[in-house]
């Protein structure tokens, strides 16, 4: 049993089928920059500065945030929206170790507005099947990857495994809203007991 599909698509409730995104083979520092000035409307010089602070062109979170609020209070709301679609994406469904940094490459995702919404989201949150199996390590300290899937999908097929509070469900959004998570004492060793004495009827 694992992650599906159905479960991103009843989760999350993002499109698993549509146009396939191909993105630059190579974005260097200079295409990264002009990206951020034609598509994001970024001064040319504030982009340049923080692509020689990052050294390479990935940006942090809080340069794309304050990004977005000048744009937004300037009124250029489609740069505003770019720069907020490339955050959340970027926490979300194409999360990794770095939490805190951004590749220019998923900018492209955004250079049409009116596309974005065709691109079959749900596939790149699968993603995660790497950084779990990455995850079981030994010598590994951090997992990436969109955990809040994860642990929904806990939640809606383990019932028994952690706690948590059931939600009204509201046909207007996703099923991931449908839990409330509830703080916990229990350790490692609990969870592996339950898990080892699993029964088929224990699993929706």
């Amino acid at each position: 049993m694992t992650i599906t599909l159905d479960d991103v698509r009843g989760l999350l409730s993002i499109p698993c089928h549509g146009k396939f995104f191909t993105p630059p083979a190579n974005v260097n520092e200079d295409l990264a920059i002009a990206a951020f000035v034609e598509l994001l409307g970024v001064d040319y010089d504030e982009v340049v500065t923080e692509t020689r602070i990052n050294r390479g062109a990935s940006y942090s979170f809080e340069w794309l945030k304050a990004v977005f609020l000048k744009q937004l209070h300037k009124g250029r709301h489609n740069c505003a929206t770019g720069a907020y679609l490339l955050y959340l994406v970027r926490c979300t469904i194409l999360a990794d170790k770095s939490f805190t940094f951004v590749s220019a490459k998923y900018l492209f995702l955004f250079q049409d507005l009116d596309t974005c919404g065709k691109w079959p989201w749900g596939p790149a949150a699968l993603v995660l099947y790497d950084y779990l199996r990455d995850g079981t390590l030994p010598a590994r300290k951090q997992i990436g990857g969109y955990l809040s899937l994860f642990q929904t999908w806990i939640y809606e097929h383990f019932p028994d495994i952690c706690k948590r509070d059931m939600n009204e469900h509201i046909s207007s959004k996703p099923l991931i809203f449908g839990w409330t998570a509830k703080k916990t004492s229990r350790n490692v060793e609990y969870y592996r007991a339950k898990l080892d004495t699993l029964r088929d009827t224990d699993i929706i």
